[in-house]
């Protein structure tokens, strides 16, 4: 299998899933935001943390990694996800920064008590380091609150590649012992660590690694196009309802509910997979990650806009802090308008921040490269 092959429809899972949690975290009254599925809906990092498993399975597996390999595989990863992350997390620090002046008419000179305290830039030093979702004291959405299954995901890279690097041949029984020993973990440990992100992301992560080793056994037993579309539609529902409902252990079951459409839809061999290949998904999937780290930003400059010039809108249910324009129609065009805007902004960062850190991350592999392959032209 060519190790470049994209699974397109995957792919196109990834961006409608980017927007569905967008939808989570922006809290419209009586809008489609509130519908159950998009409630529940931050249950889909588990989908984020599995495929990103699968693809890296897809990617490597081929591969023998070799110490340079691995210092290449650690370019490319952090090329692709680094630029943005610095990048969300200055215009998120910017944001907190002028928060005070515009709503609470906090004066400029008092700005250091009330913003860059030794708490905040010790949450602002964790943030930068991907290490917020590591550490017990830190706060998750301290800045950009989605950046921190990215601090998950980033360190998992490194656990892979060290696999990889070690295991070699032996890689997906690595990955099943990891996975072993992780959901053990769940059970045994006490509900804090059970819950934490990273042993979820390191479940979620390698489970993806694995179903892939099982992908390559399948992937040549196919069925007519009319029992894959029914199978595809069968799966749909299956998801709706594993994410909707409530039961125990809902995160660790539903990664394995993940798994199992991921394998479903990379054969890419039913009717809704020919949908989920035309050109507005796959622009989704293409600007999965910006909507994803972008969209918090987004949200939280439309708070601080109507706290200053529109509070009425704006009132507190429970913990949660809706925006009401007094409207149904009016919610859901505000709702519209806030999804276009993030898509927008989505679209110029993949552009101008995304693309120049993948091109940077190649430009960097390649300059490595050249002098062991001049050497090698001077034995020859």
């Amino acid at each position: 299998m060519n190790q470049s092959q994209r699974f397109i429809v995957l792919d196109s899972f990834r961006g409608l899933c980017a927007v569905s949690v967008v939808l989570f975290h922006l809290h419209i009254w009586q809008s489609i935001g509130e519908w159950r599925f998009f409630r529940s809906s931050g249950l889909l990092v588990e989908f984020f943390f599995v495929l990103s498993g699968f693809v890296l399975a897809h990617r490597y597996h081929l591969r023998r990694m070799t110490t340079a390999g691995f210092t290449d595989f650690m370019i490319s990863r952090s090329c692709r996800i680094l630029p943005l992350h610095f990048a969300t997390l200055c215009i998120m620090t910017t944001l907190i920064f002028l928060r005070p002046l515009l709503y609470d008419g906090v004066s400029l000179s008092s700005l250091d008590d009330r913003f860059w305290h030794e708490q905040m830039r010790e949450q602002w030093l964790y943030n930068a380091t991907l290490l917020h979702a590591w550490l017990p004291d830190a706060n998750l959405f301290s800045f950009n609150g989605p950046a921190w299954s990215i601090s998950v995901e980033y360190y998992i890279y490194i656990a892979f590649g060290l696999i990889i690097l070690l295991a070699q041949r032996r890689s997906t029984q690595a990955f099943c012992l990891l996975i072993a020993l992780c959901s053990a973990a769940m059970v045994l440990l006490e509900p804090k660590i059970a819950n934490s992100p990273g042993l979820r992301g390191l479940i979620c992560f390698f489970v993806g690694a694995a179903v892939y080793a099982l992908y390559l056994r399948l992937r040549d037993r196919t069925l007519h196009r009319y029992w894959m579309t029914a199978l595809e539609i069968v799966c749909l529902f299956a998801l709706y309802w594993m994410v909707t409902l409530k039961y125990p252990y809902k995160s660790y079951w539903a990664t394995w509910g993940f798994a199992s459409a991921i394998l479903l839809f990379a054969y890419e061999g039913g009717l809704i997979s020919s949908w989920l290949k035309r050109g507005v998904f796959t622009k989704l999937g293409e600007w999965s990650f910006s909507i994803y780290l972008v969209h918090y930003l987004l949200l939280y400059a439309l708070t601080i806009a109507l706290q200053h010039f529109h509070p009425s809108w704006l009132a507190q249910v429970g913990k949660v802090l809706y925006i009401d324009t007094g409207s149904t129609v009016g919610n859901n065009l505000l709702l519209l308008m806030v999804v276009a805007s993030v898509l927008f902004c989505a679209r110029a960062s993949y552009q101008w921040i995304e693309r120049p850190g993948m091109k940077l991350g190649k430009f960097w592999q390649q300059r490595r490269s050249a002098p062991a392959a001049q050497c090698a032209a001077i034995k020859i």
